[in-house]
């Protein structure tokens, strides 16, 4: 009986240290990459807000909604306009109505652009860039 009590207080305890390393692991990865974005390290941004929203239950609010415009501004201006496209839409989707959606709208659109193929294949993508800058003029 002792020895479960011993393993259950053990497991607790460890299970305590993990989250708060967790909480550690997140908040770093987010300053690191907030860091990087401000100096135009895109790449080494990218790679710490994405381990930072792994690790979400660690920021804030508002830490969340600056590493997710961050991170969709910084594959645009690294040029992965395919990952722009992912985590612009993500952005948009949960904050439509911050004062940087104005700017992810308009990287949205041009992104859209960029990976649309030559004008004798699939369009696709060129028909949703003309459907978000639609709607982005009616907002």
């Amino acid at each position: 009986m002792y020895k479960w009590l011993i393993f259950l207080l053990l497991v607790v305890s460890c299970a305590k240290l993990t989250e708060e390393k967790r909480e550690r692991l997140g908040r770093n990865y987010y300053q690191e990459g907030m860091s990087a974005y401000a100096r135009g390290d895109f790449r080494n941004a990218t790679s710490n807000l994405l381990e930072a929203l792994k690790l979400i239950d660690a920021l804030n609010p508002e830490e969340i909604k600056n590493a997710r415009f961050a991170l969709a501004d910084s594959f645009y201006r690294k040029k992965d306009f395919v990952q722009a496209v992912i985590y612009s839409e993500d952005f948009l989707m949960n904050y439509p109505n911050s004062p940087e959606s104005q700017r992810v709208f308009v990287n949205l659109i041009d992104s859209y652009f960029k990976v649309a193929p030559d004008s004798h294949r699939d369009q696709s993508y060129t028909v949703k860039a003309i459907e978000k800058a639609r709607e982005f003029l009616l907002k």
